[in-house]
Order: C-alpha cells, then structure tokens, then sequence
C-alpha cells in the first residue's frame, strides 16, 4: 500500500490520465453541443440554398451550385434545369478526350513577386500554362514539344505577327509562365513524337485574383 497522501495519489492519477483526458472531452462537447451543431448545419445550408453567390473571403462563386449526385444545392430564380443526357452525350465528351490523347491544357495564376503594375494601375500575375493528363491516362513521355502563341502584342519589336514560343523540355508539363494582366486567348499546338499534331487552346485569365487579396479592378480592366 502507498504511503502517499491521498491528495498526492489523486494528482498523480490524474497525470497518468491527462494524455487521454482530451479525446474523452472533444466527444463529450460534441455531444452535449449535438442539437447547436446541427443548427448550425441547418443554418449554412439555408444561406447556401438563399445566397446570389457563395462567398469564400472575398472571391465570388457564381451561378446555380449542383452536386455529383444531381442534387442542386442553389438554385437562383430557377435558372437551372435538369436534362437527362443521352448516349451520344457521352460519346462526343469521350471523343474529346480521345482527340486530345486524353492530355488536357490547364492554368494557374500567382501575383508576380515583388509586386509590379502594368500602366501604374494593374497587377502583374505570373500565369502558368501546361498540360495536365486526365485521370493518369495522357502520356506526357508521348508528346515531342508544345507551342504556344498568345497573340500579335507577344513577342520581339521586329516580329509583326508576335512570337510563338516551343517548349520541349516535358519535365514540367511542357509549361510555360507569361506574366501579364487582364485576359488573353492562348493557342497551343502539342505535336507527338509520332507527328500528330492536336490543336488546343486555353483563355488565360485572372479571376482568382481576389483569393490573393487583390480586388478584380487592380487586376484586369
């Protein structure tokens, strides 16, 4: 039998339990709170079902809001209807990925650091362009080179028509970084090591300015 006081021997039971004491409590909180909780559920749910847009900080997402299942979650002045799609749907969406070898052209946008401003007024973005395989089943070791061409205003002073730019270095997706503001068509001819060649294009644009801070008006005209 211990010789320690019974005050002692308490505190120490109560060490050898802290290391398991928190798990013990989240759940009763939990579980106490449960009716609180599930109003708040109920409350989100509703300001989802009500709002115009969902609001992340202060970047907007627009329009009706759908689930996998079919399930519509916002639904503004019924704007959306729901079609059933037929076989030959599915068809042209499959001969898209076929047509493209299954390699899809994506984009991504980064403020240029230090900051820059274009005309003292816009933020420069670093935008990158590239390809990316749909599901793991695109073949970047089948792809020779890509070219992009972002227009007449991209390239040298001596080049009428603008440049376009080859990238044949596929460690990195064939991707290429323009830093720009606004808006811009970017075309891109991906040419196989076979010599096929498959046309594609991708709109550069910066509307995921606000999730950086920036406001739309300092980031496009």
């Amino acid at each position: 039998m211990s010789d320690k006081p019974l005050l002692s021997q308490g505190a120490d039971l109560l060490t050898a339990l802290a290391p398991f004491s928190w798990p013990v409590v989240l759940v009763g909180g939990v579980y106490l709170l449960r009716d609180r909780l599930q109003e708040i559920v109920t409350i989100v749910l509703r300001r989802i079902e009500s709002a115009t847009d969902i609001e992340f900080g202060s970047l907007r997402l627009k329009g009706a809001t759908i689930t996998l299942s079919g399930e519509v979650l916002k639904n503004e002045s019924g704007a959306l209807r729901l079609d059933s799609a037929l076989k030959a749907d599915v068809a042209r969406r499959d001969r898209v990925y076929s047509s493209r070898n299954n390699l899809m052209l994506v984009h991504t946008i980064k403020p240029v650091e230090p900051a820059r401003f274009e005309e003292n007024k816009y933020r420069v973005f670093g935008v990158s362009v590239f390809l990316h395989s749909h599901r793991q089943r695109g073949r970047f070791n089948d792809v020779k080179r890509v070219t992009y061409f972002l227009g007449e205003h991209w390239g040298n002073a001596d080049q009428d028509f603008g440049a376009k730019y080859v990238i044949e270095n596929g460690n990195e997706q064939f991707a290429m970084t323009a830093e720009m503001y606004g808006s811009c068509l970017c075309m891109a001819e991906i040419e196989l090591h076979d010599g096929t060649k498959i046309e594609m294009d991708r709109y550069l644009d910066v509307e995921m300015a606000p999730l950086f801070g920036i406001p739309l008006s300092k980031a496009r005209e």
